[in-house]
């Protein structure tokens, strides 16, 4: 659910942007309506945004629709005639928020009503009104706090950290086991580079991060294993990334019976390839994938002005699957002998 603070700075940026004339807004709220419209009217500041509970029927009919919005409007008389609302400029825009306890189950479609005739500036004309519901469509930009992206930060460091440990410890074991897997981030820009200098660069560059939620891994300059990663994903197709995850899953050390066993994310069910892959290759080439995927929203959260806004909704379940994603391949890394 929203905060009253993201829904008011919401409702906010419609009035500036479409604001004329009445707009009326549903929004479901699963906790306290009275305590949700509370908070509300403590945060409204300047906005004419008048929150109203909805109780009993109404809103079931679309054929009603301008009928239940007067009854509503009706009973919070007090409230537009308010000495608060009546310290508005005229003719700003008018924005009635609707706390129900479920979603708008009618089509969002415009109504003539006619306003009581005690309504402030309008009163006893007929208006269009569209109510708007805001649960699902609600929009923010991509760095929006529900988007948590200081975390997605916290958690590709923490899988870097625990990637970086188990690959060196392997290697340790097996001199090839990272030959597969560095055949295809080896750094061409860097002559004669071995694998064990990179793993032992890249701790080092790793521990000079002070602050976890700031790790910031590139593909350009390619300093970290993530980074690597990010540059495999964006060179290679869906179908080429299993191949390659089988190098990851070698240099990790994985056989038929040491499975990582991590559920998918939707980024790498989107990305599937044709053919099946085997277990830990399908693990493996999720797991590039959703570095990918994590760094690029990270990337685009630094830059959020430079993209259209999202559904809250969306960009926080996105990155709630890649946060999942990866604290659970760093744990089930993390679990294997000799990563510690």
């Amino acid at each position: 659910m929203l905060t009253p603070e993201r829904l008011v700075a919401i409702l906010d940026g419609l009035a500036s942007q479409h604001g004329k004339g009445l707009m009326a807004f549903w929004y479901k709220v699963s906790s306290n309506r009275e305590q949700f419209r509370t908070e509300i009217v403590k945060l409204r500041k300047k906005l004419r945004l008048v929150p109203m509970v909805i109780r009993g029927e109404g809103f079931l009919n679309p054929n009603a629709l301008a009928t239940d919005i007067c009854r509503a409007i009706e009973s919070h008389r007090e409230e537009f005639e308010s000495e608060w609302f009546r310290g508005h400029p005229p003719g700003s825009p008018i924005l009635l928020l609707l706390l129900g306890r479920t979603e708008l189950s009618i089509p969002q479609m415009s109504s003539p009503a006619v306003l009581p005739q005690w309504f402030p500036e309008w009163g006893g004309r007929t208006v269009q009104i569209t109510v708007q519901d805001l649960t699902h469509t609600a929009k923010g930009p991509l760095n929006i706090p529900e988007g948590q992206i200081d975390e997605v930060c916290v958690e590709l460091y923490d899988l870097e950290n625990a990637l970086l440990a188990r690959l060196t410890a392997v290697a340790e074991e097996d001199h090839n086991a990272g030959n597969a897997l560095f055949e295809v981030i080896r750094d061409p820009k860097v002559e004669k580079e071995k694998y064990k200098d990179f793993l032992t660069k890249a701790s080092r560059n790793l521990a000079a991060v002070h602050n976890r939620s700031g790790f910031r891994p590139s593909a350009r300059d390619g300093q970290s294993l993530v980074g690597r990663l990010m540059r495999l994903a964006s060179s290679s197709s869906p179908d080429q990334l299993p191949k390659r995850g089988i190098g990851l899953a070698k240099a990790l050390g994985l056989t038929d019976k040491e499975l990582l066993g991590i559920d998918d994310p939707i980024t790498g069910v989107l990305l599937r390839p044709v053919n099946r892959e085997e277990a830990n290759e399908r693990c493996c080439r999720n797991m590039v994938v959703a570095i990918y995927a994590a760094a690029q929203l990270v990337t685009a959260a630094a830059h959020a002005d430079d993209y259209p806004g999202y559904p809250v909704e969306l960009i926080r379940h996105v990155s709630y699957d890649l946060r999942r994603f990866l604290s659970s391949a760093t744990a089930a890394i993390i679990s294997l002998e000799g990563t510690a």
